[in-house]
Parts: structure tokens; C-alpha cells; sequence
């Protein structure tokens, strides 16, 4: 089963998210996409870490979600439930990569370079869907 969760920036999603699968099993997996670009962020962070506790098996996954969960269905013996936080930030992240490693080297990319980039997030995308495909308990933030 996979639950989507969807709703308005800092509206209770992954308070929401996180209680929804605490219900369905004991030891949950928390897989954060978050980066701390700014003390604002990381404010939401700590506080986001501080209120999930310990009860959770922690990935901390910017970029290499779809790696990890690959990696998670192949070494993975039980049926754990995992809740991915957030989707969002995990394609700003992707989009953030690129654009850096861009602005870093004063190039500026041809439209068939820019192609080149846009096929490769939407790589990462399909990847991800079709990773998501398999499994069974996965749980979604999406901003």
C-alpha cells in the first residue's frame, strides 16, 4: 500500500505522515531528503528530528534516493514500512545539484546541454516511480 500525502507548506503532513505509519508497525523507516541550506531550515529540521524521536530506522538522503531504495529492496528480509520526506525537496535537490555544479564552472550550456540535464532528472524520476512500484508499505511527503 502506498499513501501519498499531499497539503500547504508546514501544514501538518509529516506529523501526519509519521503518526499514520507508526500505527502500521514498530519500527518504521525515515528516509529525509532535506538539506540545511539555511538556519531556517534547519530549525525545521532539529525540530522535525526532536519530535520523531528514536523509534525510526534514519536515512538521511538528499540526493541518492532511488540507490537507497534499491539498496532497501534487495538487503531488505522483513516488511518494513518506510515514509519518504520529502519528494519535494528531494527533486529541488536534483534541480539544485545540476545548477550548482553549472554556475561553478561559468559555463553557460547550449539548449541541447540544457536537454542533456532535463533528461536526466527526468531520469531520476522514472527511476523513483519505478522503484516505488515495488514497494509494498511506502509512505510519501509531497509540498
Amino acid at each position: 500500500m502506498i499513501h501519498l500525502i499531499l497539503g500547504g507548506a508546514r501544514s501538518g503532513k509529516s506529523a501526519f505522515a509519521e503518526q499514520t505509519v507508526l500505527n502500521q508497525c514498530e519500527k518504521p523507516v525515515y528516509i529525509a531528503t532535506a538539506t540545511a541550506i539555511d538556519s531556517e531550515m534547519q530549525s525545521r529540521i532539529t525540530h522535525h528530528q526532536q519530535l520523531r524521536g528514536n523509534k525510526w530506522t534514519l536515512y538521511e538522503c538528499p540526493l541518492g534516493l532511488t540507490d537507497l531504495l534499491a539498496t532497501e529492496l534487495k538487503n531488505s528480509t522483513a516488511q518494513p514500512h518506510y515514509l519518504v520526506d520529502c519528494l519535494t525537496l528531494w527533486l529541488n535537490n536534483l534541480i539544485f545539484t545540476y545548477d550548482s555544479q553549472l554556475q561553478a564552472s561559468h559555463y553557460q550550456p547550449t539548449s541541447e546541454e540544457y536537454e542533456q540535464i532535463s533528461s536526466a532528472i527526468d531520469q531520476a524520476l522514472t527511476l523513483f516511480l519505478a522503484q516505488l512500484a515495488r514497494f509494498k508499505y511506502l509512505h510519501t511527503n509531497i509540498t
